[in-house]
């Protein structure tokens, strides 16, 4: 489903590497939302600081700051806001550390799409 222009959701994507970041939006777009994409975890910060997103994409491992200490920072100003993390190792350690720092949930890469839209439409109450 497209949604229609005025109801667009705003997601924030903070991922470091460009193939990703180019895949991802491709399909956040194609399925009508606005995507804002960063490339670390500072970025993703300022970026919720000047923005109104409805959503956050956080990969986990980044260079500089990474996605844990990122969202953090973002939970001490917007607790309400999801975040769904996004990482290439899925093993049960960063799960639980993506969690303990405040994600809202835990999604491998390479991902499926049916998983990260039934996440995001879970959390955007679609």
């Amino acid at each position: 489903m497209i949604l229609d222009r005025e109801d667009k959701k705003r997601i924030l994507v903070a991922e470091d590497e460009f193939l990703s970041q180019k895949l991802i939006e491709a399909d956040l777009k194609s399925k009508g939302y606005n995507c804002t994409v960063v490339n670390n975890g500072e970025k993703a910060v300022e970026a919720m600081d000047s923005g109104n997103f409805d959503l956050v994409i956080m990969d986990i491992s980044m260079p500089g700051m990474d996605g844990l200490e990122a969202t953090r920072k973002i939970r001490v100003g917007k607790k309400d806001i999801p975040i769904l993390a996004l990482s290439a190792f899925p093993e049960d350690d960063y799960k639980q550390q993506s969690l303990n720092a405040g994600m809202n949930e835990f999604i491998n890469k390479p991902y499926q799409r049916e998983d990260l839209f039934g996440k995001i439409k879970k959390h955007l109450n679609e």
